[in-house]
């Protein structure tokens, strides 16, 4: 009997433990919420989440809700003086809505089921699905964050447990372009005819940071010792000095480049 309640134990030890993962995917400027590894045995009951979207991107479509398991809508659903259901409601939080927020909103959705549900709810969610979906003012150079709201609940398990999964969960899509949009010098940059020599290029051993090497003109080297500024970058630097911007090629002259 002992052997057999260790066999036992050693298989609850093996037995696999699912770990909530809330997924976060884009194509372009489109972007989806999701959720994926539930475990079967204690479901989610309720996300609150936060979600923004930096890199000078904005929400720029509604809120679409893509889950028909999670349609309790806590922040907006409407229920009659008789108890009745009037309205589900939406995913945004009243105060979190893009109209108020472009920049971030706040989703609330819960599920609810039985058996003898009247309105068809009978089954419970499944283990992975998307949440919800949106649009967003860029195509690239954005990041979206989704974290748990606390105050609202976070992520809530049918057990009553919280569930912080991998939170705060971080997608990052990166620029298509070599001279990120954040700087405060971009439009100069787009004006000027988006120059290389304004960019912190991976093939540029020079540029280790938000910039060239200072006095590098045009990203070559040149010398016996391959120097990196030497007497090309200073005729660069005589032809444009005491000239303003005007977007002419020898813009790569100034010093006063990306901040």
């Amino acid at each position: 009997m002992r052997k057999l309640a260790l066999v036992l134990v050693a298989l609850l030890c093996a037995s696999p433990v699912m770990a909530l993962t809330i997924t976060c995917t884009n194509v372009g400027s489109d972007v989806s919420i999701g959720y994926s590894d539930a475990n079967s045995a204690d479901l989610v009951r309720g996300f609150a989440l936060d979600i923004t979207v930096t890199g000078g991107a904005t929400i720029t479509s509604g809120i679409d809700d893509d889950s028909t398991d999670y349609y309790i809508h806590p922040g907006t659903i409407a229920i009659d003086e008789d108890g009745d259901v009037t309205s589900y409601g939406s995913p945004v939080a009243p105060e979190g809505s893009p109209g108020e927020n472009p920049s971030g909103i706040t989703i609330e959705m819960a599920s609810l089921y039985a058996t003898n549900d009247p309105c068809g709810h009978t089954t419970a969610p499944g283990t992975s699905g998307s949440l919800v979906s949106f649009t967003v003012s860029k195509t690239d150079g954005y990041t979206v964050t989704v974290s748990a709201n606390t105050l609202r609940g976070g992520i809530v398990l049918e057990s009553g447990d919280p569930d912080v999964a991998n939170l705060p969960k971080v997608l990052i899509v990166p620029s298509a372009k070599c001279f990120p949009d954040s700087f405060s010098t971009y439009a100069d940059w787009v004006t000027y005819g988006e120059p290389l020599c304004w960019c912190n290029t991976a093939n540029d051993p020079c540029a280790t940071g938000d910039y060239q090497c200072d006095g590098d003109g045009d990203g070559l080297t040149q010398g016996g010792l391959n120097y990196r500024v030497y007497g090309n970058d200073l005729d660069i630097l005589l032809a444009n000095w005491k000239k303003k911007d005007s977007g002419l090629p020898g813009n790569c002259g100034t010093l006063a480049r990306p901040e």
